[in-house]
């Protein structure tokens, strides 16, 4: 996958993702439309791709774990337009011919003769339309064949070809030559829904305010520290960036099933020390264990708790303010 194409499927991913989010989605459901085929349209709609691009996004969110494919069964599509809605038509084997008539046939077992049953009915009973002979007793005299077929261009008893006429692109093909397609329902997997919201934080209210206010933003985004390791955090800000300057602001959001522990606490202190960082700030959804939360503040680390990431722009605003106040006034000289 070259660069534009990865990129082009992280940023949809990520588009994807906040679709689930946002409208609480448990599971993507295809939709067959004459002329298409499979389709996703709300996936279409939203990311302005393709049904084709849209199932290759899906595809990829399957490989990456996000989702679970539950089988809807196989079916047949046309070749040449990718549609799924044919009429099936019969035709002989032998002459090609169209005329082909369905119904019950007899067996006369002395002669060999076989026709409808039509044929061998007489004022008088059954009788062979070939050798005149009576037959009177099935499975001496005769045998019937159920649903049988004949043509009536060449006279033959035969078992018909099925053809399927595309009722989109008006082709006609073999069933062999049909494509055969496995449809899924894309089902969230519960165990990446903690995920889903970590990667789904949107911090860009809280970003604007501080470059709006002469500071330097940004989320999301990984830092060298000392030991020459990158550490990424949801939020870092400086007074005066560059690639050098130790960030003045560090902040995390950390997402648990049940409680942020000594070891979430531990790695975000560790990261924020390496990065040289002068104010940390780490918030927990939706909670921090008593011991976590003891051994950040030992360390003059902000710790916060929230419920969600609804109101997770407006806590930060609300406890970082102070600190951007002081800043201010620092980077002015008063």
């Amino acid at each position: 996958m070259n660069l534009d194409k990865e990129s082009f499927m992280k940023e949809n991913i990520l588009k994807i993702l906040k679709i689930i989010r946002d409208k609480n989605i448990s599971k993507f459901k295809p939709l067959l439309i004459l002329g298409k085929g499979e389709t996703f349209p709300e996936i279409e709609k939203a990311l302005n791709v393709s049904s084709e691009e849209a199932k290759k996004i899906l595809e990829e969110m399957f490989k990456e774990g996000f989702f679970l494919k539950e089988s809807l069964g196989n079916k047949l599509f046309c070749p040449n337009c990718n549609s799924f809605a044919f009429l099936i038509e019969l035709r002989c084997p032998i002459c090609g011919s169209k005329n082909i008539k369905k119904g019950v046939m007899i067996e006369h077992l002395k002669c060999g003769y076989i026709d409808f049953e039509e044929k061998f009915i007489d004022k008088r009973g059954l009788y062979c339309p070939k050798c005149r002979k009576e037959l009177k007793a099935i499975g001496i005299d005769y045998r019937k064949l159920e649903t049988y077929y004949k043509c009536i261009q060449c006279d033959t008893p035969i078992s018909p070809i099925d053809y399927y006429n595309c009722l989109n692109c008006f082709n006609s093909y073999k069933k062999e030559d049909l494509l055969i397609k496995e449809t899924y329902n894309y089902i969230i997997n519960p165990e990446k829904k903690i995920l889903i919201e970590s990667l789904t934080i949107d911090l860009k209210p809280v970003v604007e305010y501080f470059n709006k206010n002469g500071l330097v933003a940004f989320q999301n985004i990984n830092i060298k520290g000392k030991s020459g390791i990158e550490h990424n955090f949801s939020l870092v800000v400086y007074t005066k960036y560059d690639k050098e300057a130790s960030p003045d602001i560090v902040l995390d959001v950390i997402i648990k099933e049940r409680m942020v522990d000594e070891k979430d606490a531990l790695a975000f202190y560790a990261k924020a020390y390496d990065v040289n960082a002068r104010e940390k700030y780490c918030i927990a959804i939706p909670k921090f264990s008593e011991n976590a939360k003891k051994f950040l503040e030992s360390l003059n680390v902000h710790a916060y708790e929230n419920e969600d990431t609804k109101t997770l722009n407006d806590l930060i605003l609300k406890i970082v303010h102070p600190k951007v106040l002081e800043f201010l006034r620092i980077k002015a000289g008063w």
